[in-house]
């Protein structure tokens, strides 16, 4: 009675105990070097953290997350566990990972990247988000020869292959991940996994894992371990099966690990196996392409047949809006400085007269711009057909050689609510500075934008953003959407160029809930029109007076996360 209740004693703690994760290899390269006591050191610090807290609720096994991602310290950082590691292992090994990276693996350092036989764990400075990347990468073969028929094992491994590119890719947004089992022999059997960062797109996720296959040679197993992606086969059980049941290892043959790119003696036979997956995974990108094609043809075939119709009068019309060299030479005295009014980044604009007495701003583009002929017509047809009275007209333009110039109306100097708002009382003149007007285009800044700019400022600083919403939409959309895309809009009108974010982060900042922004600045063309008389007493009238705002929507916090 005693022997059955150790026993039973004995299975019931075995499920509870967590083995150590399997270390694999790390890459660090020597260049991206950091101190131990800097900005970037700390924030790496709170992506640690933030990863292994993740990792212990996180049933999808991954997960992406920046730490100041607008500042030059800024690191991205992610962790993906195998596909059949439960969340107990997942967190056991994104917590072992992060701590050995710190202290043993890749101390400060600003690129690295681990890789366990359970997870793997990445972070850079530079944001990777939704990147297939290749690199780094590194390999491991089994080093047991094929002893059977080679044909048959490049067959049955070509198949194996193709399910797993197919499954893994088609797995879905939260895991992208197969299994596979094929009989080899009737004694060997062959188990095979294919992984790839969910965030990547199916097409990426298939050419990271062909990558991948290309450089495993034709043995009885081996691996190969992408930034993006990983690929495995041997002849015995390494994962767990769909029903949760532990396949049980035989012990695994030895390995040798190898970070080159130098091909080994197997490349002849690898060929092989590129051969059987890529011609299958090309014929299937065809018959791809061909249905997108038709389709598209259907929804061209669809449209309007009055549009279709005015679009290629109007392409051919364009030639009537076309004016010689020598006009606009004579109109702006061969472009001379004095009629010169000012120069942008994509040319210089001239103050001419036609000779009809019409007045007109001729825009030089600059002759390094890589636009066609029929790219630059295009755009002057759909110019051609905004017609607004806060909007420059458009009269012509000039192609001869390498010269490509428009023909504008002249605004003459006034202010801008002039154009805007005529003598409306109520202009953006009464409550914002009033930038002075040259032509209305290429510098040109929208009166409208300001008025919008300054009044979402203050409804942010007032800690009531949601009154910026239009109330008669408000109701379609979600609190948090609305705060976020409010808080973006803030962050792209930063005085400061370098401090805004570039379209990379702003995707991913919309496509996932966990990156960290910081609080806004005031912007640049903002000018501040209500002052507390109890404030501006106690600061005086030249002082600035700040206040610091927190508020929740929807019992939801948005705060600024700064490491420790």
């Amino acid at each position: 009675m005693l022997i059955y209740q150790i026993i039973t004693l004995i299975l019931i703690t075995l499920p509870n105990t967590i083995s150590q994760p399997t270390y694999l290899y790390s890459i660090c390269p020597n260049n991206t070097s950091s101190s131990n006591n800097t900005q970037y050191q700390t924030n790496l610090n709170t992506l640690f953290h933030s990863l292994s807290a993740n990792a212990t609720t996180n049933p999808t096994g991954f997960h992406y997350t920046s730490v100041a991602p607008f500042t030059r310290d800024a690191v991205h950082g992610l962790f993906l566990c195998r596909g059949d590691q439960n969340v107990t292992t997942c967190s056991s090994c994104v917590s072992t990972a992060t701590s050995d990276l710190q202290d043993t693996n890749c101390p400060n350092r600003k690129v690295a990247m681990t890789w366990y036989d359970e997870c793997m764990v990445r972070y850079s400075d530079i944001s990777f988000f939704r990147e297939m990347d290749q690199i780094p990468r590194f390999y491991q073969v089994n080093t047991q020869n094929v002893t059977g028929n080679e044909t048959r094992l490049v067959q049955i491994l070509g198949n194996m292959m193709n399910n797993l590119i197919y499954g893994a890719a088609n797995g879905g947004p939260d895991k992208k991940y197969a299994t596979d089992i094929i009989g080899y022999t009737s004694l060997q059997t062959l188990y095979g996994l294919a992984q790839c960062t969910p965030d990547l797109s199916i097409i990426d996720c298939c050419l990271c894992l062909t990558i991948g296959i290309g450089l495993l040679p034709i043995n009885l197993g081996g691996r190969t371990m992408l930034a993006s992606c990983n690929v495995r086969y041997e002849v015995y059980p390494f994962f767990n099966r769909a029903d949760n049941l532990t396949l049980l290892s035989s012990p695994p043959p030895t390995f040798e690990t190898s970070n080159s790119n130098a091909h080994n003696n197997s490349v002849k036979k690898s060929i092989k196996v590129i051969i059987a997956i890529i011609v299958p995974v090309v014929a299937a990108s065809a018959i791809f392409l061909a249905l997108c094609v038709c389709f598209i043809n259907k929804k061209v075939k669809n449209r309007d047949t009055v549009v279709t119709q005015t679009d290629g009068e109007d392409f051919k019309d364009v030639e009537c809006l076309q004016y010689n060299i020598t006009t606009l030479q004579n109109a702006t005295n061969s472009f001379s400085n004095e009629n010169k009014l000012g120069e942008g980044g994509f040319g210089s604009i001239y103050q001419g007269a036609l000779s009809d007495g019409k007045e007109t701003a001729v825009k030089r583009l600059s002759r390094s711009s890589a636009q066609g002929v029929i790219d630059f017509k295009n755009e002057v047809l759909m110019v051609a057909k905004l017609q607004h009275r806060n909007l420059a007209r458009l009269f012509g333009f000039c192609v001869e050689g390498d010269e490509k110039l428009l023909v504008y109306e002249y605004l003459s100097n006034k202010s801008l609510d002039k154009f805007l708002f005529g003598s409306d009382p109520f202009s953006c003149s009464n409550m914002v500075s009033e930038p002075r007007l040259r032509p209305g285009f290429d510098k040109f800044k929208s009166g409208s934008k300001l008025c919008h700019q300054w009044r979402a400022w203050e409804k942010w600083t007032d800690g009531v953003p949601l009154e910026f919403m239009d109330q008669t939409i408000k109701d379609s959309y979600s609190s948090h959407e609305i705060v976020q895309c409010i808080h973006l809009g803030l962050l792209c009108v930063h005085e400061s160029a370098d401090k805004r974010p570039t379209m990379a982060t702003i995707v991913m900042t919309l496509d996932s809930s966990s990156v960290t922004l910081h609080m806004p600045d005031e912007p640049a063309f903002y000018t501040k029109t209500r002052i507390e008389s109890k404030s501006a007493k106690e600061v005086g009238s030249d002082q600035l007076v700040s206040k610091s705002v927190h508020w929740s929507v929807n019992s939801t916090s948005f705060s600024e996360i700064e490491p420790r």
